[in-house]
């Protein structure tokens, strides 16, 4: 029995059996790019996929669709434009091929927008964000400061950074703000549409970690705010608790070490000695 013929077919064309289609084919599968008007004619259409600029990816062609497709598999996609900065992708632990997916038929549905334009003499042009173009603005406003901070040499800071845990959160909010003004390049810089999955990860992935450095931020000013501003209330509530545990409870404990605890004899006076220290720095402590 022979295998059964998949075919790849975009949401924004109509199925209607009229006009030549083009795209990729494989022996089971056949992946639509789009099709031409039904005027066109074959050799125009030829001229056409001719006419494209090559690429790294394997040129497009006429795909020849059995006309009775009630045998056939038909998936829809959505052909993503490149501004919309949305694609397809594969799980880095998917295997190569599953249920005829693998990742050429990954790379033809991510081309298929841009050589649909292609053929129809519409220009393709990568929009960058506006916020990719505000970014590159604000890095050259950091990125001195940030040379700067990083030129001074204090050998005594620089020794005492890794064992304060707030300089281990200063050292590593640093290097996070230093990877993220060289990403702010490669966001700014100029693209072309072929390269948009590798741009809209990269994109994504900067901006998420953006997103967690400000909320970083955003939470430690909130919870500082709010304790500065129920400082009062927050005292009240907390001291009896922090004064049972810390004091009250300590004393009885070191009262209790003085006093031959657990039927031990201990050295009288000298235990007595460092009891009454410990309760006179326990006190001295607690004001």
């Amino acid at each position: 029995m022979p295998p059964t013929t998949t075919i790849i077919w975009p949401l924004d064309d109509d199925d209607d059996g009229q006009g030549i289609c083009y795209g990729w084919a494989s022996s089971t599968r056949l992946c639509v790019a789009g099709k031409f008007d039904s005027n066109i004619s074959f050799e125009s259409a030829q001229d056409r996929l001719r006419s494209l600029p090559p690429g790294p990816h394997s040129p497009p062609t006429i795909l020849d669709i059995p006309p009775d497709r009630s045998a056939c598999n038909i998936v829809y996609y959505e052909r993503y434009p490149s501004e919309s900065l949305r694609f397809y992708d594969m799980r880095n632990d998917s295997p190569v091929s599953s249920a005829g997916l693998d990742r050429s038929l990954i790379s033809q549905l991510n081309l298929a927008h841009q050589i649909h334009s292609l053929v129809n003499g519409k220009p393709v042009r990568f929009h960058k964000p506006t916020a990719a173009v505000l970014l590159r603005f604000v890095a050259t406003i950091i990125r001195p400061m940030l040379s700067l901070v990083q030129s001074l040499r204090l050998p005594f800071v620089s020794s005492l950074l890794p064992h304060s845990a707030f300089g281990k959160q200063l050292r590593t909010r640093a290097s996070q703000v230093d990877s993220l003004l060289h990403g702010i390049n490669d966001l700014s810089s100029e693209q072309t549409a072929r390269k948009m999955p590798e741009y809209a990860q990269q994109y994504t992935e900067f901006f998420n970690e953006l997103w967690l450095i400000l909320n970083d931020i955003t939470l430690g000013c909130a919870f500082g705010t709010f304790l500065c501003e129920n400082n009062l209330y927050l005292s009240s509530l907390l001291t009896p608790a922090f004064k049972t545990v810390f004091l009250e409870n300590l004393e009885e404990v070191l009262i209790w070490l003085d006093s031959w605890p657990a039927g031990l004899k201990l050295n009288t006076e000298l235990s007595r000695f460092y009891s009454r220290t410990f309760i006179s720095l326990v006190h001295y402590w607690g004001g």
